[in-house]
């Protein structure tokens, strides 16, 4: 079953998971529940779980190391095949190879390490932050997935430097 994540916006964009046909839903027709869809194209019906965002996202593109432990060495900050994709102030969204996730054995539950580096002014700020597995959604090509990530932060700080990031 897809599970549509979004932040409250005027719109969102539904794929059909057999024939790729993209809907638009408006705000005036949000979806806040599980719902059962039939596409208009192909007629197959799939259930969308909507899961409404707590916090603004940022779109970014970053390289990214994941790692089960936390990362000492400043220069192993990520890969170019890693990437945090998306950010919020209790969450990233992590685009990863299938090769990661299976040498890392992540599964939703467990706790991973993610390494990064985001802009500030003319420098950087380093954020190593363990976070909890919230998904993992396979992406078409089958390659690669988009990791949902929970920050575990527990005195305020990644989720403080993240903020700062998302409104400058």
């Amino acid at each position: 079953m897809p599970v549509i994540f979004y932040f409250p916006s005027p719109s969102l964009t539904l794929q059909c998971p057999s024939c790729g046909l993209e809907s638009v839903v408006t705000e005036n027709e949000r979806i806040n529940r599980r719902v059962k869809v039939i596409c208009g194209k192909c007629k197959k019906a799939f259930v969308i779980k909507p899961n409404v965002r707590k916090h603004y996202r940022r779109d970014v593109d970053i390289a990214c190391k994941l790692s089960l432990k936390p990362v000492e060495d400043k220069k192993t900050r990520g890969s170019s095949k890693t990437k945090v994709v998306d950010v919020s102030e209790s969450g990233l969204g992590v685009s990863a190879p299938l090769e990661v996730i299976n040498h890392l054995e992540l599964e939703e539950g467990k706790f991973v390490y993610a390494c990064f580096s985001i802009p500030k002014g003319l420098g950087e700020i380093l954020i190593n932050s363990k976070c909890v597995v919230k998904s993992i959604l396979k992406q078409t090509d089958k390659k690669s997935a988009r990791i949902g990530l929970e920050v575990v932060d527990h005195d305020g700080s990644v989720s403080k430097k993240l903020g700062f990031f998302l409104w400058n």
